[in-house]
């Protein structure tokens, strides 16, 4: 199975460059230059996105207009037939966030807080990277049962995307260290996480309690 890249979500139906400009044209709702496209992309010359626009347009999925006296905008056809395949495609990180928010709303025991940290978090992932998903445990909770429930977690993201899904689990009474607070990870989870499940002003505050040792 091909693993998903968040920052070219359209590698999982085509490597080439056409996909990565069309994946970043049908995620803005604007008509832009080929240079400004090019400076959005990860990957690829001025003259290498101008080829691929060129290719687009003759498809029917990109339109461009004419500005000034020789310059060209583009803009993704909403209208095509395409469009929605395509739309869907390049926000695949919404819907594996949605998934994982649909999921964890059906847990038996679900987790104080969850979310989606590390590339996957912040689209830079690779087709090699893990999808980190934390987890705070609830205090009273069956062993058995959360882990069942974890393991499906993983298991079953892992299907969504073909990427390892890794859980970082912490014990809810575990927050309230200052030695646990202090992670690295946490402050990663704080500054980039995706919410999923959970109130994650009130997972900051106690976070941020710990770490002055007010906790």
């Amino acid at each position: 199975m091909r693993t998903l890249e968040p920052q070219r979500p359209l590698a999982v139906a085509t490597s080439t460059l056409d996909g990565d400009v069309l994946a970043r044209l049908a995620t803005i709702d604007a008509a832009v230059t080929a240079s400004q496209l090019t400076s959005a992309l990860s990957r690829g010359s001025l003259e290498g996105v101008r080829r691929a626009l060129a290719r687009l347009v003759k498809q029917g999925v990109v339109t461009a207009a004419a500005v000034g006296a020789r310059g060209q905008q583009y803009r993704f056809n909403n209208d095509h037939v395409a469009a929605p395949a395509i739309v869907a495609l390049a926000r695949l990180t919404e819907e594996v966030q949605r998934r994982f928010q649909d999921l964890l709303r059906q847990w038996e025991a679900p987790p104080v807080y969850a979310a989606l940290f590390g590339s996957w978090a912040t689209t830079s992932a690779s087709a090699d990277s893990d999808l980190d998903v934390f987890l705070v445990r609830p205090r009273e909770v069956d062993a058995s049962v959360w882990e069942g429930q974890v393991i499906q977690l993983q298991r079953v993201a892992t299907s969504w995307t073909g990427n390892d899904t890794r859980a970082f689990v912490l014990d809810d009474d575990e927050i309230e260290s200052a030695a646990v607070a202090a992670d690295p990870a946490l402050a990663q989870i704080l500054r980039e996480g995706i919410a999923l499940h959970g109130d994650p002003d009130a997972f900051r505050r106690r976070v941020t309690r710990a770490q002055r040792g007010k906790a």
